[in-house]
């Protein structure tokens, strides 16, 4: 257990480090990758140190796995500082100007109001649709859920996802800019109530994570753009979050079961069922990944990386295509009749397709475009823009790191965001020319 206790503060020094590192630097992609490792990385050994659990499916652990443990943090080490030192090398180097989007201008009110306004109604129609189609809010849950009748249609959820980042930076620009005031301009708690909206239909999903990462994102901004919060403002609202995420969890757990006819939330002792619904879990994969890769099960050799490349192809003209979602395939491993998978974090789907070669080519891969999204998005302080897609874009497009759901993400909203910034530009007038570099 010691050496387990080693790594993990091992693992943390290098994590807090990189983290403070980035903060004071104001590298907000640097900071989500250090955000999403420590949620998946770093809390659920803390309850296997203090004897609150164990990793699970506890019929694939033996009673104690402290090596394993060590080794998996080890890996996170390494995953964490090639990134971090990646990142500053590259710092400075204009090379993401056309990869990702800016905006040097402020947008017209109308404008901005017509767009968020749009997609939050796009958002409601496309949602409520197939919901009418699945004969209601319950069976349309156990459909996404359960069933996976809707694959294919994933895309609509995005929707949301592209509305709640727009909201955002209207959000920041009615609090602080020379729109704040300026007719035409809502007030900061319509661009609220519209988040909220936005979220509701998400969860009609039955997701969760969608709403825990922009709320973040959402924090994130609000402390580099409006104001700093405090460690107490930080802790009560992170607080507050894990509450309601746990809330949302067992209220679609009874919207499931209203259709089932019988409960179908697990029956998990308290720790392991936080784990499971936060993701903490994500670590006991990763250890089962680093254990059985090669031994249990062959090496993937590339195989998800492709099938990620191809993600952006809809299904509408390649029905068949393989997903990169690793984590299906991995939980049939062990248990062949499941259909939810077990993800096993960006690291260990590197490593089931290359071995430990892999964990290295994927932190460069992704100190490579965790620098490309810093040098861009610099100027958050003071610019909107920035501020907003800064943080919203990594959270979203990177998990701890380049995954190999990259470029499907990226074109989910990446590209939306090209066209939206396009538009704004096209739409602005000449007073609004004077937004900061």
């Amino acid at each position: 257990m010691l050496l387990a206790v080693g790594a993990w503060l091992i693992c943390f020094t290098a994590l807090a480090s990189s983290a403070v590192i980035n903060l004071r630097q104001v590298r907000l992609a640097g900071v989500a990758v250090c955000l999403i490792l420590c949620i998946l990385v770093m809390l659920r050994p803390l309850m296997f140190f203090f004897g609150l659990d164990r990793p699970s499916p506890y019929a694939w652990f033996a009673m104690e796995s402290w090596d394993l443990m060590a080794d998996a943090l080890l890996l996170t080490t390494v995953w964490i500082v090639t990134i971090t030192i990646t990142a500053m090398s590259l710092s400075g180097h204009d090379m993401g100007r056309r990869i990702f989007p800016k905006m040097r201008v402020l947008p017209s009110p109308q404008m901005l109001v017509l767009v968020v306004v749009g997609l939050t109604l796009l958002n409601l129609a496309c949602t409520g649709y197939l919901v009418s189609r699945a004969g209601g809010i319950p069976q349309f849950v156990f459909a996404v859920k359960i069933g996976k009748e809707l694959k294919g249609l994933f895309v609509l959820r995005e929707i949301g996802t592209l509305a709640v980042a727009l909201l955002i930076y209207g959000f920041m620009l009615s609090k602080r800019s020379a729109l704040t005031g300026a007719p035409g301009m809502p007030k900061p708690w319509v661009f609220f109530a519209l988040i909220l909206v936005n979220f509701g239909v998400n969860y009609l999903w039955g997701n969760r994570f969608n709403i825990a990462i922009m709320t973040l994102s959402f924090g994130i901004t609000y402390h580099v753009y409006i104001r700093r919060l405090s460690l107490a403002e930080i802790l009560i609202a992170g607080l507050l979050a894990l509450s309601a995420l746990e809330g949302l969890k067992q209220l679609r757990n009874l919207l499931v079961s209203e259709v089932v006819g019988r409960d179908t939330g697990n029956n998990f002792d308290f720790w392991l069922r936080i784990s499971a619904s936060l993701h903490f879990n994500q670590f006991d994969a990763y250890l089962l990944a680093l254990r059985d890769a090669g031994v249990m099960f062959d090496f993937r050799e590339g195989r998800d990386a492709i099938n990620g490349l191809l993600a952006w192809v809809p299904r509408f003209i390649w029905a068949e295509k393989e997903t990169f979602q690793i984590g299906g395939w991995f939980r049939r491993v062990y248990e062949p009749t499941r259909v939810n998978g077990w993800p096993i974090t960006a690291m260990g789907s590197w490593y089931v397709n290359f071995g430990y070669i892999g964990i290295v080519l994927g932190a460069l891969v992704s100190g490579l475009v965790v620098a490309m999204m810093d040098t861009t998005y610099r100027y958050a302080p003071q610019d909107p823009w920035a501020a907003t897609v800064g943080i919203a874009i990594p959270l979203q497009v990177l998990q701890g790191g380049v995954n190999f759901g990259f470029v499907q993400s990226y074109v989910l909203l990446v590209v939306p965001l090209f066209a939206v910034a396009t538009f704004f530009r096209i739409t602005a007038s000449r007073s609004q020319m004077a937004q900061p570099a």
